[in-house]
């Protein structure tokens, strides 16, 4: 709630600090004399969300469906996660975007990812994270492995 006083037809408020919740905001006028109009039929809805989804908390190989294999750019199952949230899958625990290796929007509490770009022979360390709507992110999940030597990979998990 708060007080503008204002000759325009629109007018910028400022509240003060609101708590995590949907607020439905409307308006009415008072002149100059002290009378006060109705309460406008015309609103706008407004939702404070500050809260961070849960750590997604399991990481599986979902395909290839067995391991070794020669797929460079396997598809990792994230458990944990929220419906209608944006999952990234990372190489380094901080979950950097430099180490990003592809996200997806889930539907439910899990949700596959491919990895993006071709893998080359190596050890990988995965780590997920989820962010919401509103773009909270969780923190990094625990680890799984991916061990990729010429010709064939395999995932582990820790």
């Amino acid at each position: 709630s708060g007080t503008v006083m204002g000759t325009d037809t629109t007018i910028d408020l400022t509240s003060s600090a609101l708590a995590d919740a949907t607020y439905s905001f409307s308006a009415k006028a008072t002149d100059p004399v002290g009378n006060v109009s109705g309460c406008s039929s015309a609103h706008v809805s407004y939702t404070v969300d500050t809260t961070a989804p849960s750590t997604p908390n399991s990481l599986a190989l979902q395909s290839p469906a067995s391991s070794p294999d020669t797929d460079t750019t396997p598809t990792i199952r994230v458990g944990g996660v929220a419906n209608g949230d944006t999952v990234s899958l990372y190489t380094d625990s901080g979950c950097s975007l430099p180490t990003l290796k592809g996200n997806a929007t889930s539907s439910g509490a899990t949700v596959d990812i491919t990895v993006s770009s071709a893998m080359s022979d190596g050890s990988y360390t995965f780590y997920a994270q989820s962010k919401d709507a509103a773009g909270n992110a969780s923190s990094c999940s625990g680890v799984s492995g991916f061990r990729c030597v010429p010709g064939r990979c395999r995932i582990f998990s820790q």
